[in-house]
Parts: C-alpha cells; sequence; structure tokens
C-alpha cells in the first residue's frame, strides 16, 4: 500500500493510502462506459454506451447488487442503437438523476431514490440543436434549481423547477459558439454563484460567468491566463470552491486555478510530474486534500497547489473517463474505456 504526506495544517489527515481493488461487479456493463456519479448513501451509477444505457449498483464495502434498470426506452431509442459516451449526475438532494446522450434531448431525467432506484422518467421539452447532435458534459446547480450541458452544438442552460424540465434560458454568454465538438466540460460552482466552461477547439479554452438562476447568465470573468494545448475538459470545483481542476490537450495535461466569485481566475498551478498524456478526467476529494486524475490513474496531495504525486494503485486496467470519490472519502470509482469498464478502489486518510 502507497501513501504520501498531506498538508497537517490543512486537515486532520497526515497520510492517503490506496487499498486493494474491489472486486468487479458480478453484472459487469458489456462495452465502455462513460460518466459516473455515487449518491449520497453510496450507490455508483453509470453511464454505459450499450442498453440499457444507465446502470446503479448498491454500495456495501464494494459493489452490491445491481438496481433494476430504468423502465421504459429512457434515451429515446431503439434497445440495439449503440450510445455516444455520456456523462450522469446525481442531484444534490439526492432526489433526481440526469444523464446526457446522443438522441434528442440530448439531457433526461429520473426521479431516484437509494432504496428503490430509479423512478418516473421526467419528459424533457429542450428542442436545442438538432436531432443528430450528441450530449456530453453536465451540471447541476447546487439547489437543482438548473442544469447546464454540452451538445456538439451548443452549451445549454435550463431551468429545473418542481421536479420538471423548464424554461431554456437566453443564450447570455456574448459567444455564438462557446462550444465546439467534444466534452468540453462544464460545471458550477458550490456556491452556486458562476458557471464554468471548458472548450475544445475554441479559442477561449477556459471560460466562466457570473451565474443566477432566477435570471441566468451574468457577466463573465477576465479569462485566465496561461492555458495551453487547444482543449480543455473534466472541470472540477474543490469542495471548498476555491479552486477549479481541468485536464487538458498540451503539457502538462491538467492544471487548476485559483477560484473566486468575486474576482475570478488566479494564477495557475501546475504539478512538477504529470504523465505526459492527454488529461480526461479530474475530481477532489470531499476533503480536499488530493485530487485524482486521468488518464491513468493518479492522485495528487492538494495544499491548495499540486504536491506529491502517488504511484497508481495496483490493477489498474485501461484509460479513466470519469472519476467520482464518494461523499465520506472512504471510495473512489473510475469507468474505462475497457473492461472491467467499471473499477472501484478504497481510499483513506489517517
Amino acid at each position: 500500500m502507497s501513501d504520501f504526506l498531506l498538508n497537517p495544517f490543512m486537515t486532520d489527515y497526515s497520510v492517503f493510502a490506496w487499498g486493494t481493488k474491489y472486486s468487479n461487479p458480478s453484472t459487469l456493463p458489456t462495452a465502455a462506459c462513460g460518466g459516473v456519479d455515487i449518491d449520497a448513501n453510496d450507490v455508483v451509477i453509470v453511464k454505459n454506451t450499450t442498453y440499457p444505457y444507465l446502470s446503479a449498483y448498491s454500495w456495501n464495502n464494494g459493489f452490491g447488487t445491481m438496481f433494476s434498470d430504468p423502465s421504459g426506452n429512457y434515451l429515446p431509442s431503439s434497445s440495439g442503437t449503440t450510445q455516444v459516451v455520456g456523462r450522469v449526475k446525481v442531484s444534490s438532494d439526492n432526489n433526481y438523476v440526469f444523464v446526457t446522450h446522443n438522441v434528442r434531448h440530448h439531457c433526461s431525467a429520473f426521479s431516484w431514490d437509494s432504496t428503490n432506484g430509479f423512478g418516473t422518467r421526467i419528459n424533457s421539452s429542450i428542442s436545442v440543436g438538432t436531432a443528430s447532435v450528441v450530449g456530453y458534459a453536465l451540471a447541476i446547480t447546487p439547489n437543482v434549481d438548473a442544469i447546464a450541458y454540452l451538445n456538439s452544438d451548443s452549451l445549454i442552460l435550463c431551468a429545473f423547477t418542481s421536479g420538471q424540465f423548464g424554461t431554456v434560458y437566453a443564450d447570455g454568454w456574448g459567444q455564438t459558439a462557446p462550444f465546439n465538438g467534444v466534452d468540453g466540460g462544464v460545471a458550477f460552482s458550490p456556491s452556486g454563484d458562476a458557471l464554468a466552461l471548458g472548450d475544445f477547439g475554441g479559442s477561449n479554452l477556459l471560460n466562466a460567468w457570473a451565474w443566477n438562476s432566477s435570471t441566468g447568465v451574468g457577466s463573465k470573468y477576465t479569462d485566465p491566463v496561461g492555458m495551453t494545448g487547444n482543449s480543455s475538459y473534466g472541470l472540477s470545483f474543490s469542495t471548498a470552491g476555491d479552486f477549479i481542476a481541468y485536464a487538458e490537450s498540451g503539457s502538462p495535461s491538467y492544471a487548476a486555478y485559483p477560484w473566486n466569485s468575486n474576482s475570478g481566475f488566479g494564477t495557475k498551478v501546475s504539478p512538477g510530474t504529470t504523465t505526459g498524456d492527454r488529461g480526461t478526467s479530474s475530481a477532489f476529494t470531499k476533503n480536499d486534500s488530493a485530487i485524482i486524475i486521468g488518464p491513468a490513474v493518479y492522485a495528487y496531495v492538494w495544499q491548495n497547489n499540486w504536491g506529491t504525486r502517488l504511484t497508481s494503485p495496483t490493477g489498474i486496467v485501461n484509460t479513466l473517463v470519469d472519476v467520482e470519490v464518494n461523499s465520506t472519502n472512504t471510495f473512489m470509482v473510475y469507468t474505462s474505456t475497457g473492461s472491467p469498464f467499471i473499477n472501484a478502489y478504497p481510499i483513506s486518510f489517517t
């Protein structure tokens, strides 16, 4: 078991460690998985590229029983149609699961609870973009009153009121094409007062606007200094909301900026040791003591900057697509492009 020192002044913890890889679920996805999220009671939910396209597993110190598939043809499409890898998010109140996909309206939702699983599909009337576009990154406001998601046409911002999709917000970000192609990444700040957007091949690779769910997009923050490569994606705010991390196509593969909703982006901070690969995703632990990144599975000390990089845990397979840490910092789950497509490791802080 590997470990590394954390900042003793930041939390009560001094050591982080990977444990032995959990056994695979008894029922595995049959193809590559995209997004992964973990609900408030440690249920693991993943987006699949083949039917049923969305799977959920109970958790008891490892993968448990697989929940019943969502009822009905929820994307909608024929059951044999392969779906482009999308993302999945559980709302902060633990009452809804949202998922992006490649069939109109590119974002769907289900009522949810940790005991019974998927409930009624919530129909979306969003009609932005053409039928052929693909849904990618996804974010939900902390108050569960608005959603943001990317498709291959644009950024879509939609109210979510009383458990129903509402009005699409007017285009207020001042760009006709704030997004250009694939999963650029989108995130609301933990305080819900800012919206961050990563771009692929555009002129502004990392953008942010003030956000208010009553009025929508506000003023644009000054663009950050020091972006490299031609894309940024896999955005994640720290739990405290004082940093935003992202993956990028250029060196150093991933980086972060201090964040303040009054002043915007601070000075870029980059790790001293990187993989040299194109980054794919990032997730802070919920105590902000470490950050886990892809495409390989690495963790770094986080002390308001990148610290020592931990050796990858044993048994890593394939490329990390998305990663999430549970609310009590006891395990992490990542999805991958090859079998077994979903993987989990215990993590510990002492």
